[in-house]
């Protein structure tokens, strides 16, 4: 963390208001076993300054978690985290001292969270619009108006789905010319089992 610091005091130096850090996924804590899922939610507490013992002026966290994490993991009808986390951590040698701020960052997951709004048609048309520019110039290739490709940028109201539709359809349309792709899309439904595979640490690149 005071490596975080020193970068955040480092842009701030360098006459910006500081660092935004965005955590993508943290549904796949869910997958944790349930001593690395406590972690995961200390770190959680960490990163959104609940944590007392940072000063985190200049460094700013917002996450990302799917809509069902928290029925599904943390409440009473799902793994029940909120419940057993504290407890099992509480019984660990190695890792009591953060059953606090693990309680801390499910709080957070319950509570200083909101809803993304449903996109609108003119916001699909209108990244579509820029999409098909970029894809044009890459390419140097006219794909089919924006209005065009989001009537088959399938039927996912989620702006990933429709994006990626109109990809694989432009790719299909300008290597195959005349051809007419059909294209089927089904929901990714993200499953909260236990996955030690995710556990392990990434390799270390470095040199």
């Amino acid at each position: 963390m005071q490596r975080l610091r020193f970068v955040a005091e480092l842009i701030r130096g360098a006459g910006y208001a500081g660092w935004v850090i965005f955590l993508d996924e943290i549904e796949l804590i869910g997958n944790y076993s349930i001593l690395q899922r406590g972690r995961s939610y200390a770190e959680i507490a960490h990163w959104m300054g609940c944590a007392p013992e940072m000063d985190r002026s200049g460094l700013i966290t917002v996450g990302a978690v799917t809509g069902d994490f928290v029925p599904a993991v943390i409440d009473a009808d799902g793994k029940q985290d909120g419940d057993k986390i504290v407890p099992r951590l509480q019984e660990s040698a190695r890792y009591g001292s953060l059953a606090a701020s693990a309680d801390a960052g499910m709080d957070v997951l319950r509570r200083d969270v909101f809803t993304l709004q449903p996109i609108r048609e003119t916001d699909v048309a209108a990244t579509l619009e820029k999409l098909r520019d970029i894809y044009a110039k890459a390419y140097k290739w006219q794909p089919p108006s924006a209005s065009v490709a989001s009537e088959t940028a399938g039927y996912m109201n989620q702006m990933r789905y429709k994006v990626r539709s109109a990809i694989n359809e432009w790719d299909l349309l300008r290597l195959r010319p005349g051809y007419r792709p059909e294209i089927e899309a089904q929901e990714f439904q993200h499953d909260y089992g236990e996955d030690s595979d995710l556990e392990k640490p990434a390799a270390d690149t470095t040199e």
